[in-house]
């Protein structure tokens, strides 16, 4: 396909294959993958896969084709494309080893869960193991070591309990254990958070959270790493230990899938349809849809110590 004939992502992931075969040759199988995210967002990828390793880069172009329509060069972006391969391809994926991946024993060891959106990730259920959880559902990955090309990590799916030989519950258990040591939690008053964590461009729901109120008292709760970091609402004794140490219930309001807004429940003056309103507005506005965890908002009661829906 000629580069004029482009009218479509589709298009221009087959001219993007085509090129790499030519630049390539027959050292890397070049393939065009379409990819389900979360939130039922569908990606499309090129993977490069080098001869005789286990395992390829995905680099989604969806973000290239959009500086494509804006002008750019086709061969700048190519430049590009294959420069991050090569960069994944050195490190072989972050060192990643596919026999320790295979061998249950060892890949224990570095199970964690996230938390997603349950009605918006209905398709992705079906294939993953999960647990519900008010109107989320808690999902399960393996984490990669992390290095200079960042993190990685891989969602488990029901194919990998029948390749480990184990049941759900053991998936469970080891991901309870290893994800709070992992990905430690981190709570900072929301505007040190911001200072000194997200540039300008980042932080997403975390930024709009800001137009509730610069007076009223919040606090952003993820993890060290900064990536599903909603999850820290399932680490044991975390949200009480905060509540108990500030003497009251909380909203928490869900920022996105990494990070969640914790707000004394008693110092807003907002009812809970306008909170839950401003969240929906946010995710609407300045969260990716692939990062959105829930336009409902949570109550967490210090004298029953438990944490529900609002109503």
């Amino acid at each position: 396909m000629k580069k004029e004939d482009i009218r479509s992502i589709s298009d221009f992931a087959d001219t993007v294959k085509e090129t790499l075969e030519t630049r390539f040759g027959s050292d890397r199988k070049i393939t065009v993958n379409n990819v389900l995210k979360n939130n039922g967002v569908e990606l499309t990828g090129i993977v490069i896969k080098t001869n005789g390793s286990s395992i390829a880069p995905t680099i989604y172009l969806e973000s290239l084709y959009e500086r494509y329509l804006e002008g750019v060069e086709y061969e700048e972006l190519i430049t590009e494309i294959i420069e991050v391969a090569e960069k994944h391809l050195k490190n072989d994926i972050v060192d990643f080893d596919i026999d320790m991946f295979s061998n249950w024993e060892i890949a224990k060891n570095r199970v964690c869960y996230k938390l997603v959106n349950a009605s918006m990730n209905a398709d992705l259920l079906k294939e993953v193991p999960h647990v519900l959880y008010l109107d989320l559902a808690i999902l399960f990955y393996y984490t990669v070591e992390n290095t200079e090309i960042g993190t990685a990590s891989i969602l488990i799916k029901n194919e990998h309990l029948k390749l480990w030989g184990i049941a759900q519950e053991e998936l469970v258990m080891r991901a309870k254990e290893n994800t709070p040591l992992i990905n430690p939690v981190d709570i900072l008053p929301i505007q040190e958070a911001l200072n000194g964590l997200y540039s300008e461009n980042e932080g997403g729901g975390t930024t709009g959270m800001m137009d509730i109120g610069e007076s009223l008292p919040m606090y952003v709760m993820s993890n060290k790493n900064r990536l599903f970091g909603a999850s820290t609402l399932l680490y044991p004794g975390i949200i009480k230990d905060f509540a108990v140490y500030h003497d009251m219930s909380l909203y928490i309001l869900p920022s996105s899938i990494h990070e969640l807004i914790l707000i004394d429940s008693a110092s807003t003056s907002e009812d809970e349809d306008i909170l839950r309103s401003m969240v929906h507005e946010i995710n609407e506005t300045q969260v990716d849809k692939e990062d959105r965890l829930s336009d409902n908002i949570y109550y967490y009661d210090l004298e029953s110590d438990t944490i529900e829906l609002a109503a």
